[in-house]
């Protein structure tokens, strides 16, 4: 049954109708008395929590997550300050109104920071970097350098009031995330968090890491790695992060393991 139901999945025609009749229906749980096998729910994102978006760009994550949590909250990091404002706009524009914009990046010490910011290439905002970056190395002219303040999240988690409480963080900031989470550490260890972390084999050794450093850092924490979505790979895939992968560009997943007595 398993292997028809994914045949049609994977047919050209049926599975084009099934996707729009799941679009369709992905909120409700039940269909005609029966569960719903399109019902879609957010096992780490929940209604109510507390999620930091680091590295938040225009806000395409941001608003989306403001939805998952509905009565929650969720701060959004961005120092770029066009992209701040794009941000701004895309969750007026979405009616969001539990989102809190921090203007600044997050790293491991208070101050200032240089980052390239693509600003002309529509659809490559994204690729703003604060270290070497191949982006940057192919189409220097489409970047600019811009000073960006920088603050520790362990430094201003009391103003924001998340000191006791955050439920989920994602951090995508095109190889700083090791900056990041040195400045949130005790933060992080004191909340323990489920987090969604971009990890790239290049841009650790980059700044002289590698992905047994995430091991190192977070042994509390199952870690596992979540391998891109392609025609050839349609699933959702996860891999427990077990010594040194080959050369990758992916997102980590970590989940808190259960505290022992």
């Amino acid at each position: 049954m398993k292997k028809f139901i994914l045949s049609i999945c994977d047919h050209p025609v049926l599975g084009k109708l099934l996707g729009v009749f799941g679009r369709t229906t992905h909120k409700r749980t039940h269909l005609m008395g029966l569960r719903n096998p399109f019902y879609l729910s957010t096992f780490v994102v929940r209604p109510g929590d507390v999620v930091l978006d680091i590295g938040a760009n225009v806000g395409l994550h941001t608003v989306f997550l403001s939805k998952l949590v509905d009565g929650g909250r969720v701060i959004a990091f961005e120092p770029v300050s066009e992209m701040a404002d794009r941000l701004s706009a895309n969750c007026a524009f979405n009616r969001v109104d539990n989102v809190t914009l921090v203007r600044a990046a997050l790293g491991e010490e208070t101050g200032e920071a240089t980052i390239q910011a693509n600003l002309g290439d529509p659809g490559m905002e994204g690729t703003n970097s604060m270290i070497a970056s191949v982006h940057v190395a192919n189409r220097p002219d489409r970047y600019e350098e811009r000073t960006i303040p920088v603050k520790r999240l362990d430094d201003i988690a009391g103003e924001l009031g998340i000191s006791e409480r955050i439920d989920f963080v994602k951090i995508d900031t095109e190889g700083f995330e090791p900056m990041v989470i040195r400045g949130a550490l005790e933060t992080l260890r004191k909340t323990r968090p489920a987090m969604l972390v971009e990890a790239h084999s290049n841009r650790l050794k980059e700044v002289g890491l590698t992905f047994g450093w995430y091991t190192e850092t977070f042994p509390d924490y199952h870690i596992y790695i979540i391998h891109p979505v392609t025609p050839a790979n349609p699933y959702l895939h996860l891999q427990p992060l077990d010594g040194e992968p080959p050369e990758i560009a992916v997102n980590l997943l970590l989940l808190p393991k259960l505290l022992s007595s």
